[in-house]
């Protein structure tokens, strides 16, 4: 089973210029690191919605055998 965890800025006007996820990758049971740049354009949602969009792309990504 896949989980997601969505972590969005607590500054809602900032622009986040780098995501440094070498750390995230090294922890163990981590599959992927998504950003802005991964997933595309979406209108904005519930974050159940977005989660869910997340989770489907997620298993697009890395497909999950059996």
């Amino acid at each position: 089973m896949v989980f997601v965890k969505l972590l969005v800025s607590p500054m809602p006007n900032a622009i986040v210029r780098n995501v440094d996820a070498s750390e995230a990758l090294k922890m163990e049971g981590v599959i992927d690191i998504l950003t802005a740049e991964e997933v595309p354009a979406m209108p904005s949602t519930s974050d159940a919605d977005l989660a869910a969009s997340l989770t489907a792309l997620l298993h697009r990504l890395h497909p999950v055998n059996g």
